[in-house]
């Protein structure tokens, strides 16, 4: 047995973090137990037992002579798997907002024809032959202008993969999410309901506004304030778009969440606008490092304001589903992809839901047969992140994600907060 090339320590005050980046495992040391580490390090063998045991349990010790060489293996391994079929589906590329950094701008405003639904419902009943269970992700476009396309392929996709065997989520901006509509999203196994809110009203009607340029901020919190209330099953997950333009009022939302009684009811995350759309100049987009800062200093205030949405990274062996075998985009006019940032770009399908899918033709192969960087591949934290976005990889060469900038300051958060929560 050895120690893990994973393993990180991290001084915090008196003690020192054991982190191992592919278990997840933390192990609390004090100066002692810290010595008697690197005395494991330097291949002394009479060490003490407790410890060993420790180590051994959060896999910090290791009898693999090659870790990077498993993880690869492990990554091939999910990201052929192929008994659960994932499908992103954009019903409409028509959208009742009008946000400045949409990658819709210039896009035809298209909706699902017969001739397109029904070849999605006949991809996914060709699909059923090789897979055991179906989730789908409704996107747009906004998806809820499309809701009756919506209810027809998903009663066919539920009959054909049965209930058992069927979820789904959404992508919406939750202006059109009526209470008639969260029940029909309820009786179609839509659980999760994904939200985009960029700050407090006044910054994220400025942002994200009807095409009639009227506020929408009011309406998308009393949709969700309304289903909440009625005690439906669905669970709202809350991302905020974050640039130059509203990063230092971002916290601010929390105080309305609290205000309106939603604290601890709504997942919360951050995410950064984009360059890949070209809607976003560089002055207002983030580097990954001044997004690293950004959601730590988020963090930091939502955990002084009483939220927990504190969260370790987590290994990410597959990667991301456009590199993975069984995944698919399909777009309003049935062309299909492996990548949601190309659902508007018809140049870069890799086929369309009326013939057949090639899976031996140029573009598919290039995605599933995608390799990590060898560079990366020396990297302390390649178990999170794998060689970061695909896409970005190749317009940049160079995808090192924000979690690199930060894993180590969230470690030590969470052990602050863990003892401020044991004292309590």
């Amino acid at each position: 047995m050895r120690l893990s090339k994973f393993n990180e320590i991290i001084k915090c005050g008196d003690e020192y973090l054991l982190y191992n980046l592919y278990s997840g495992a933390i192990l609390v040391l004090d100066e002692h137990y810290k010595e008697r580490y690197e005395q494991i390090k330097k291949g002394k063998k009479d060490i003490d037992k407790e410890l060993l045991s420790n180590l051994q349990k959060g896999k910090m010790l290791t009898d693999d002579r090659n870790e990077v060489r498993k993880i690869m293996e492990e990554s091939d391994f999910i990201r052929k798997e192929n008994k659960t079929l994932n499908l992103t589906i954009a019903p409409t590329m028509k959208c009742n907002f009008r946000c400045p950094y949409c990658y819709e701008k210039g896009v035809e405003y298209r909706t699902m024809d017969q001739q397109v639904i029904d070849g999605t419902i006949d991809f996914i009943q060709r699909m059923k032959e090789k897979s055991e269970k179906l989730e789908v992700t409704w996107y747009g476009g906004e998806p809820l202008l499309a809701m009756d396309i919506i209810e027809r392929i998903s009663e066919k996709a539920i009959k054909i993969f049965g209930k058992e065997n069927y979820n789904a989520n959404m992508v919406t901006n939750g202006y059109l999410l009526t209470g008639e509509i969260a029940e029909k999203l309820e009786k179609l196994q839509i659980e999760r309901l994904q939200i985009t809110l960029d700050g407090e009203p006044g910054i994220h009607n400025k942002r994200r506004k009807l095409a009639k340029d009227e506020n929408t901020f009011e309406v998308i919190i009393r949709n969700i304030k309304n289903i909440i209330e009625s005690d439906r099953n669905l669970q709202f997950i809350i991302r905020i778009n974050v640039d130059n333009d509203n990063a230092k009022s971002i916290g601010k939302i929390l105080d309305y969440f609290e205000e309106l009684g939603l604290k601890g009811k709504l997942d919360v995350y951050l995410a950064p606008v984009r360059t890949m759309n070209g809607q976003c100049n560089n002055e207002k987009c983030f580097a990954e490092k001044e997004f690293a800062d950004t959601e730590i200093n988020f963090i930091k205030i939502g955990l002084e304001k009483g939220y927990d949405f504190l969260e370790l990274p987590e290994c990410n062996l597959g990667i991301c589903g456009a590199v993975s075998q069984n995944c698919y985009v399909i777009n309003a006019k049935g062309n299909i992809f492996k990548c949601l940032n190309d659902i508007a770009k018809d140049e870069c399908k890799i086929g369309d839901v009326l013939h057949p899918l090639d899976c031996e033709n140029e573009k598919f192969v290039e995605w599933i047969s995608y390799e990590i960087p060898d560079e990366c591949k020396e990297c302390k934290i390649l178990p999170i992140c794998m060689g970061g976005c695909p896409v970005l990889r190749r317009k940049e060469k160079k995808a090192c994600p924000a979690v690199k900038y930060n894993y180590q300051k969230l470690l030590q958060l969470v052990n602050e907060w863990s003892k401020k929560e044991y004292e309590k």
